[in-house]
């Protein structure tokens, strides 16, 4: 994602222009992920509002830019598509993003609240549900976020040089 707040995607077997672009992202650090099934690309923005985007790969386009098929604002807890988040509640600015082989748990890493949050995908792909968060002891930035292929584990690592490790 650029300062112009679209992601480009490309096929490698062909890089002189770019298949498609996704509407409306912003990204800053290792903050996206690709499904198991190659469907559907996960995107943690570097913002507030509508931070976490789920973008259907199968519907790339080379002449409009992909919207997001689901987004989904956190702020300390998650906030339901549709829904607005509490006025009272900073939000947290994703640095990292990813999930298990099954595409069903999340875990995303963020600063301002010093925030790593936990969510599983629901099965009928009708949203997420918090499962936790993890904090920086201190003030510090959760800068990196990881879980385990079988999804019981996940990684977060703080600005403050240390890694939390928590189980599912």
């Amino acid at each position: 994602g650029g300062g112009d707040k679209r992601g480009l995607m490309w096929d490698l077997r062909s890089v002189q222009r770019p298949i498609g672009s996704l509407k409306g992202t912003e990204l800053a650090g290792d903050a996206i992920d690709i499904d198991e099934q190659g469907r559907t690309l996960l995107v943690a923005n570097h913002r507030g509002d509508r931070a976490l985007q789920l973008f259907d790969l199968r519907s790339i386009s080379a002449t409009q830019p992909l919207p997001a098929s689901r987004s989904f604002s956190w702020a300390g807890e998650l906030v339901q598509e549709g829904a607005e988040a509490p006025a009272n509640i900073l939000s947290c600015m994703a640095f990292s993003a990813c999930w298990d082989r099954q595409s069903s748990i999340i875990a995303v890493a963020g600063e301002k609240e010093a925030l790593g949050q936990l969510y599983r995908r629901r099965q009928d792909d009708s949203g997420l549900d918090g499962l936790g968060e993890v904090r920086c002891n201190g003030s510090g930035t959760m800068f990196a976020a990881a879980v385990s292929d079988d999804g019981m584990r996940a990684a977060f690592g703080c600005s403050e040089g240390f890694v939390q490790f928590v189980n599912l």
